[in-house]
């Protein structure tokens, strides 16, 4: 029978892992760590901007699943959030999206095999033929996805492109010089808040508190919270947890001098304020059908497949990377997006922005900035269910991702 392994479990491997077994290919699904949704768990946040167009756009191609596993566990709908100009927000459990994640893994009939990481890769010519495993084991396949991500390897991350004899790329700071994005969202337990602003945060869902002038600092940290009110409050969202995001890092003392904050307790010490998240150092050079290039068999996903941000793009990356992997499998052409659609502007852009030292040293994202204008600009973004369907109907793609192969 055809056959996938998918190498990582966050929001992108565990859409590809569907798409693979829903095309009808035997998937295996591999994970170095015991938990599903890698550093999806740190995020709890999907919509705004161009997201609603991508996720009806991936509702009518038939690859809606975990899009559907995020709205499952919804802690809060929100229509407007007027302070950012922001839209059609969903607010989700971060506590339970592991969960229900391994729930359309097992009803896809995936085979889920966490704690098992791959040290190394077996090659034929330019084809990938079998993993290598850290207990000295193999796993043989037809067709793969790296949906390693792209951060920095310090907790032992294998790239399987660069394992495949690949030359992954990296980002670029602002000044030109190789770096990744500095993360300034970070976790905390809701119970250290006050009562009165956890209860706010549990009725509405967010809130903004305002920082002392003392904290509040112009310059940015790399990331595209360029907003004031990203400079001036903390922007804070229910996702189990109590989620801030502000521009500039904030170092825990600090933190503790906003009032209402004087018993703030992080959820994880992995985005404490002031520590610097290395992303984007492990991109692969790839088609626009996501297959790697120069290899016949291996596809990748999400940060993985470019300077990505949000888990709009991931899951839309990771559902087509999945998808095409199994086609490889039962021997048929890749399929590639058609820029009529935004999600295949989407992936193609990511291609173009890899291609030159100005895209490296950019982050895109349906939720908003420069891909979201463009979108806007070429007619693409749309807030019509049923227009949107009508589009993927006249491409011929409808449930595109839902059909067996064989």
């Amino acid at each position: 029978m055809p056959s996938v392994a998918v190498i990582g479990a966050g929001f992108a491997g565990c859409s590809a892992a569907i798409a693979a077994a829903k095309a009808g290919a035997e998937v295996v699904l591999l994970e170095k760590s015991n938990n599903l949704a890698g550093l999806g768990l740190m995020t709890g946040v999907l919509g705004g901007g161009g997201v609603f167009t991508c996720q009806e756009e991936m509702r009518a191609l038939g690859g809606y699943d975990i899009f559907q596993a995020c709205e499952s566990v919804t802690l809060h709908n929100i229509a407007h959030i007027p302070e950012l100009g922001r839209r059609h927000i969903n607010f989700f459990s971060v506590l339970k999206i592991g969960e229900a994640m391994n729930k359309g893994l097992q009803d896809a009939g995936v085979d889920v095999k966490l704690q098992t990481r791959v040290k190394g890769v077996h090659m034929k010519d330019n084809t990938l033929t079998r993993l290598v495993l850290e207990d000295g084991t193999s796993l043989d396949a037809h067709s793969f996805v790296d949906a390693t991500g792209s951060s920095s390897s310090d907790d032992g991350r294998v790239s399987i492109s660069s394992q495949a004899g690949v030359r992954d790329l990296t980002a670029l700071g602002p000044d030109g010089k190789p770096g990744g994005y500095s993360s300034t969202s970070f976790m905390l337990i809701k119970d250290s808040l006050p009562p009165q602003l956890m209860e706010e945060l549990e009725r509405k869902g967010y809130l903004f508190v305002d920082l002392p002038k003392g904290l509040i600092k112009q310059e940015t940290a790399g990331t595209g919270n360029a907003q004031p009110k990203f400079i001036e409050t903390l922007y804070i969202v229910d996702t189990g947890f109590a989620k801030v995001s502000v521009k500039s890092f904030i170092p825990m003392n600090e933190l503790r001098r906003v009032p209402g904050f004087e018993n703030a307790r992080m959820a994880d010490p992995i985005y404490s304020p002031g520590d610097k998240v290395v992303r984007g150092m492990a991109m692969a050079p790839r088609e626009n059908s996501l297959r790697v290039e120069g290899l016949a068999n291996l596809y990748c996903a999400g940060e993985k497949s470019g300077p990505i941000s949000g888990i709009a793009g991931v899951i839309t990356t990771g559902v087509l990377a999945g998808h095409n992997a199994a086609r490889n499998s039962f021997g048929k052409e890749d399929l590639v997006l058609p820029r009529t659609l935004s999600v295949g502007d989407f992936i193609a852009y990511g291609r173009e922005m890899m291609s030159s030292p100005e895209g490296l040293q950019s982050k895109y994202s349906f939720a908003g900035g420069a891909f979201f204008n463009r979108i806007k600009e070429l007619g693409l973004h749309c807030s019509d269910s049923g227009e949107i369907q009508r589009r993927v109907e006249k491409e011929g793609l409808s449930d595109i991702f839902a059909r067996k192969l064989a």
